[in-house]
């Protein structure tokens, strides 16, 4: 299956619904006046050099391992872990022609989705030492299209993320390390092709954050407790869909919502329910994925060029924004922050003028 790296595609896919490294290491590096880091960027060996190839990162855990895909000159993806040591492994599900790794934990276990030649979806967790064991969820389609597709990963090896059935429509599971998988479906998510429930993100406590689709094909933001309550929100003002990504352990959910399907905004929901909603750089197109449990989130947005920019906005709502340094300026192109740790390390990666996709790490 071919990747499409253009930012809109991320947002689209949410709405519809990881030897030694060889680094291309840049010196560290400063952002100006916006904020002081250091960056490395790096490919993965065997990452395709054309449109929608690269390097993919998706998640980084406390240590600053970085899971994540890359996509290859034959299109196809393979599931990739960067260690904190700097060693590089690359792998793939058994008989996958595409494997796309999304989350990492504390302990280097990491979750992802890959695709049989007949097209159908399989699950699997990596453990530390590199063994992977593929799941399907109870109920989950047979046929290509179908199947099961895991996004996230909780320190206790609590899986999260959506399965497709036999009729199109999504539901949630969480699967717990010992195999034990749990379905559930947000009252109101409509039931034809395209709709239901998506598992998204999920935090140490056992909490889930997602997204469901009603019947008219709009998206709204759910958190279900470890015990299975559920409770739904919507971003204010916002007719067009609300798409979180990410929960921290203190419950504070992070994404971003479109007030259009030109126009997104990003916001950041408490555990008690308080929504504050925001704009980075003062654009009208922010997108919030990561979040950490010091209440920080990190995200792109796009200016009025078209250029992309990374930011980190703290708990209180200071916003500084950034780019790879050496990243073009042309429109289309630049940096794309997709998730950070505690310390604050952000990985994501950035597009070049010929829209390929190279991964990087910012330390602050």
């Amino acid at each position: 299956m071919k990747t499409d790296t253009t930012p809109m595609s991320y947002i689209l896919r949410a709405l519809g619904n990881l030897p030694l490294l060889a680094m291309l290491a840049l010196a560290p590096g400063q952002t100006g006046a916006k904020a002081a880091a250091t960056f490395t960027t790096f490919d993965a060996p065997g990452a395709g050099t054309l449109a929608g190839q690269g390097t993919f990162p998706q998640s980084i855990n406390t240590t600053g391992s970085i899971a994540g895909f890359y996509v290859d000159a034959n299109n196809a993806g393979h599931g990739y872990v960067l260690y904190d040591t700097g060693m590089f492994a690359s792998f793939d599900g058994p008989g996958a022609t595409t494997t796309q790794a999304y989350s990492i934990n504390s302990s280097t276990e990491i979750t992802g989705t890959y695709a049989t030649s007949s097209g159908l979806y399989r699950g699997f967790v990596r453990n530390s030492s590199g063994t992977l064991k593929t799941f399907a969820a109870p109920g989950a389609g047979t046929l290509g299209g179908q199947g099961t597709f895991p996004q996230s990963i909780d320190n206790a090896g609590t899986v999260t993320g959506r399965f497709i059935d036999a009729n199109l429509v999504e539901h949630g599971f969480t699967r717990t390390a010992s195999g034990v998988f749990t379905t559930f479906d947000v009252p109101g998510g409509g039931t034809n092709a395209g709709q239901g429930t998506s598992g998204i993100g999920i935090n140490n406590g056992g909490d889930v954050t997602g997204v469901y689709h009603d019947a008219s094909d709009i998206p709204h933001g759910f958190v279900r407790s470890p015990s299975g309550t559920i409770t739904t929100f919507d971003a204010p003002n916002d007719p067009d869909g609300t798409i979180p990504f990410g929960i921290n352990t203190a419950g504070t959910v992070t994404g971003h919502y479109g007030v259009s399907f030109s126009v997104l905004g990003g916001f950041v929901r408490s555990a008690s329910g308080d929504i504050t909603t925001f704009n980075a750089g003062g654009s009208s197109f922010t997108v919030c994925y990561g979040i950490n449990n010091a209440g920080e989130v990190t995200g792109f947005y796009e200016d009025t060029t078209g250029l992309l920019h990374g930011f980190l906005r703290s708990p209180a709502g200071s916003i500084a924004t950034f780019e790879v340094p050496g990243s073009p300026t042309c429109a289309g192109c630049g940096t794309i922050a997709y998730a950070l740790n505690t310390a604050g390390d952000i990985t994501g990666y950035y597009l070049d003028a010929n829209t390929v996709s190279h991964g990087f790490l910012r330390k602050p």
